[in-house]
């Protein structure tokens, strides 16, 4: 026995207040009819009952939402607020049964009973509320003096009407948390997918949410590979399975691809949410069926069209913002005009092999490359021309490189090249290499190529190294440009 959503905390809080402020104008309501002239006399043993009743649960009713207001604590229990409810279902039944059970006067009041544990209660709260309802209802119409066959029509028609009352406002409130629990489920789902970097890590991370937005216990993801014309598990939560990869010869799988639209089936949610990398990424959704597959909660069930359309349109925001990311994370590692990575991707490699370089030891070493009078070539030939004689250079400079060293175009007319497992000797002899590579492309303008090296000394940080590089091509344009200096072989 629980509330309907099982929560505690802050939503048991405002359904204490909002249970116990509500009570109280009921009984006070049935009380003070009391005032209002009746055909017969009261029965004063029932309408003693029905007051003290009234007042108790008027009183606790008070009590709890005055403490919960004040001091914040939750001091009833799913049982305590059934019973209330129950109390004063009684109270109601005593009432009637005091009058005479004149036209009904306070029977449909036991509504409101039934009314306020399908607010709030399970499916255990409610056939306890119902079936005590209904026996005060058979009783206070049998001691209000009516049997036989005016009793048993009487009991059928309000036993009915507070059935239908009761699956009413269950079925209205549950589809109004339902709402509530969609909308939070989305929110959490996301601020996870807010944060993913790839696909793989969004779904990952996602995966386990769906639990939260859809009554789920399995999910799959499938990637469609173009190239083979097939599609493969990506990802499974809460683990992949043996008959995973049957899901994909369904016929709704393949529906669900050719309308590009979401298809579902007793057991199954198949949702297409757009195009990933190198296919179209298809989520299959398992229905978690609890208890009678047929029950109210499992009828009333949130695996739909209406909760899979907003699960997939946070699926498709997930997959842009991470392909936007991917996007921006490459054109800022790649420079627009020679296609080169830019000096973040050397930062980056020089960070990481100098960390791997501390435990083996093996030499590292960096070369700056400038193009001597592109400023002058520019001006006299134009920016475009400059701009194809820096592509040709980088292409010639790619294609001399060797295949782990990495070419950066660092700024303007400046190249770096870095050497993993090589020494300055090494490097040197790359650098000249380049030098003479680029010989027929440079003939017949004023460009030529300076370039500094230097070698890791096995401490410095990435900044002193490319100082230190730096400075040995400022040596070598002092020196006449057209060379290359080495940093070991300067003067002091």
């Amino acid at each position: 026995m629980q509330f309907i959503d099982g929560d505690v905390g802050v939503g048991e809080k405002r359904r204490g207040i909002a249970i116990s402020s509500a009570v109280i104008p009921v009984s006070w309501m049935i009380m003070l009819s009391l005032f209002f002239p009746h055909p017969k006399p009261y029965r004063v043993t029932y309408l003693v009952g029905a007051l003290a009743i009234g007042i108790v649960v008027s009183a606790l009713s008070a009590f709890t939402a005055r403490s919960i207001r004040r001091s914040g604590e939750v001091i009833f229990t799913p049982l305590s607020v059934l019973g209330t409810c129950c109390l004063l279902a009684l109270s109601v039944g005593l009432f009637d049964v005091s009058s005479g059970g004149q036209v009904g006067i306070y029977r449909m009041s036991l509504c409101l009973t039934v009314g306020f544990v399908a607010i709030i209660g399970d499916l255990t709260m409610n056939v306890i509320a119902f079936l005590f309802v209904f026996g005060v209802l058979i009783w206070s119409t049998w001691a209000s003096g009516t049997t036989g066959g005016p009793m048993m029509a009487t009991v059928l028609v309000d036993g009915s009407a507070l059935a239908a009352v009761q699956l009413m406002v269950a079925i209205a409130v549950r589809s109004t948390f339902g709402r509530g629990k969609l909308r939070e489920g989305l929110q959490t789902f996301n601020q996870v997918a807010s944060s993913a970097e790839t696909i793989e890590g969004g779904l990952e991370a996602c995966l386990p949410m769906v639990e939260s937005v859809m009554a789920t216990d399995h999910v799959v993801a499938f990637i469609g590979d173009d190239s083979r014309n097939e599609y493969l598990v990506k990802s499974a939560w809460p683990a992949y399975e043996d008959g995973d990869l049957e899901l994909r010869d369904s016929p709704e799988f393949a529906e669900a691809i050719n309308r590009h639209t979401t298809i579902i089936t007793e057991e199954h949610c198949f949702m297409p949410v757009g195009f990933a990398g190198t296919g179209n990424l298809v989520l299959v959704i398992h229905k978690k069926v609890e208890g009678n597959e047929f029950s109210i909660k499992n009828l009333l069930s949130d695996f739909n069209y209406e909760t899979a359309d907003a699960l997939a349109s946070s699926l498709v925001r997930m997959i842009n913002r991470v392909a936007l990311k991917v996007q921006i994370r490459r054109e800022s590692q790649t420079d627009p005009l020679t296609g080169l990575p830019s000096r973040i991707v050397l930062l980056e490699h020089m960070e990481n092999d100098m960390a791997r370089a501390q435990v083996t030891r093996d030499p590292l070493s960096v070369a700056m490359i400038d193009l001597d009078h592109l400023k002058h070539y520019n001006e006299e030939k134009g920016t475009l021309s400059g701009d194809r004689l820096l592509k040709e250079v980088a292409s010639i400079m790619s294609a001399a490189a060797r295949s782990h060293d990495l070419l950066v175009r660092y700024s303007g007319g400046e190249f770096c090249l870095w050497f993993p497992e090589t020494g300055v000797e090494g490097a040197t002899y790359m650098v000249e290499r380049i030098r003479e590579a680029l010989g027929p492309s440079l003939n017949g303008t004023d460009v030529t190529l300076s370039a500094g090296v230097a070698s890791w000394d096995g401490n410095e940080g990435s900044g002193a190294l490319l100082r230190r590089v730096d400075q040995a091509l400022f040596s070598a344009k002092q020196q006449g440009r057209d060379q290359v200096v080495a940093a070991s072989f300067l003067p002091g």
